[in-house]
């Protein structure tokens, strides 16, 4: 039998009630956004904190700031914290573990702020569906036990979506995103002169429509990710004139489409 998703938020907020006090790792993403909101709605503001890490590696959410007073400056705090990967030899290294480096030293640093809090409990916003794809971060969650509420309850991403509209939630249907890192493949060394051009290419895409874009450097070019309602946007000719000129400014020679879309 399918559990009508209403019950499994009402299952949600019961698991995060027991918790009393709680940090959220708050990436601006929808499922942080409506794991917070959950968190708010039955601990209450002075109860509940949203830590997100800026760091060169963040895109898509470009004002925190602006997003969480427009959602949850009433059900929660948030704490900004600064990082900075680049320093971070075992994530610079760029292997297949990188994000794991990642994620284990920012939910470090996460919890030593919660403990001047006076705060034990750390939510992390993986959902059901996440654990479909290969993901080296999911092993910091139970080394340095994070809790992950809605994985624990089955709540998936359209699930999310879903509550996080009813709820009000201004970027409900925003695509999902990832750190930088993840457009670059494994070796060389990660540096900031990639992860900017990445970033620039982006950006001007987003500028022009394409949301939730992706630009990945390879040996060959520059492979761009679109959605799949954007293929026949991206395919007149003063598109492809103008992104084609942008990424030759950046550095490529050759452009091209995975017509896989995102």
């Amino acid at each position: 039998m399918i559990m009508p998703v209403m019950q499994k938020y009402d299952n949600l907020t019961g698991l995060i009630r027991s918790y009393e006090r709680v940090g959220v790792a708050f990436s601006g993403g929808i499922d942080s956004s409506l794991l917070l909101h959950a968190a708010g709605e039955v601990l209450g503001k002075r109860n509940v904190i949203a830590l997100h890490g800026r760091s060169l590696l963040n895109r898509g959410i470009t004002d925190i700031e602006k997003l969480f007073s427009r959602n949850f400056q009433t059900v929660a705090r948030l704490k900004l914290i600064d990082l900075d990967p680049l320093s971070w030899s075992d994530f610079v290294n760029n292997d297949s573990a990188r994000c794991y480096y990642c994620k284990k030293k920012t939910y470090t640093l996460f919890r030593e702020h919660l403990v001047q809090e006076d705060i034990s409990v750390l939510l992390d916003g993986t959902n059901v569906d996440d654990r479909q794809e290969h993901r080296p971060g999911h092993a910091v969650l139970e080394e340095l036990q994070v809790h992950a509420p809605l994985e624990q309850v089955g709540i998936g991403k359209k699930e999310i979506r879903f509550l996080a509209k009813s709820f009000g939630l201004t970027h409900y249907n925003l695509p999902s995103n990832s750190c930088l890192a993840t457009r670059l493949g494994y070796l060389p060394k990660i540096d900031d002169s990639d992860l900017n051009r990445v970033k620039r290419i982006e950006g001007q895409l987003e500028v022009m429509g394409f949301q939730g874009c992706r630009a990945r450097p390879s040996e060959l070019g520059v492979f761009l990710e679109v959605r799949q309602q954007d293929f026949l946007k991206i395919s007149s000719v003063h598109n492809r004139k103008m992104i084609t000129n942008l990424c030759r400014s950046e550095g490529f020679v050759d452009v091209f489409l995975n017509l896989s879309g995102r």
